[in-house]
């Protein structure tokens, strides 16, 4: 991850790598950083050591713990067109934001994120395909399992997805956001 601001580290906090493509095709990762005052006409990108495409979102998130924005952190992956994950992790605490991100490198189609998210899907054909996302309601307590569904035009689907719980900082409730309108 590259940006034009000066300084900034790129965590990576969740990756799901297709080790059976040979490459980065099917690779599901979320990377986090920390600005410490706003910024305007940022550039971020990503280069992976292949030659292949990929889809890149940024969401910018405010109010989330500056030492410690990453609490749960799930990844997994399915062949089926359509999957419920059930309990993809629990809150640590109320009021964290789960986002999200899926890839289908079998790219016939766009996998799309069941209606308790907002996906921002993107597709190249016969090379990848995926959309990032994060759920539309903050958690309302600790303990609470992340649950979304995914579904996908192709047979078979190769989806390979991540998952991380963003915690609110402590002077900070509810989340706001530029990116990510959070209520």
């Amino acid at each position: 991850m590259r940006s034009n601001v000066a300084g900034l580290i790129w965590t990576e906090q969740a990756i799901n790598w297709n080790e059976s493509s040979g490459a980065a095709l099917g690779t599901a990762a979320i990377f986090t950083t920390y600005l410490a005052t706003a910024q305007t006409d940022m550039t971020v990108n990503a280069r992976s050591g292949y030659f292949d495409s990929g889809g890149l979102q940024v969401y910018v998130v405010t109010g989330a713990d500056p030492t410690t924005p990453v609490g749960k952190v799930a990844t997994g992956s399915t062949q089926q067109t359509g999957t419920t994950v059930h309990n993809a992790f629990t809150t640590t605490k109320a009021g964290t934001l789960t986002i999200g991100v899926v890839n289908d490198w079998n790219a016939r189609s766009t996998p799309a994120v069941d209606s308790s998210a907002t996906s921002s899907p993107w597709f190249m054909q016969l090379k990848d395909s995926g959309s990032a996302f994060y759920k539309n309601a903050l958690a309302a307590a600790p303990n609470q399992a992340i649950s979304f569904e995914l579904t996908t035009g192709a047979n078979p689907a190769h989806l390979r997805w991540a998952a991380v719980e963003i915690l609110p900082g402590p002077d900070v409730l509810p989340f706001s956001g530029w990116g990510i309108p959070i209520f």
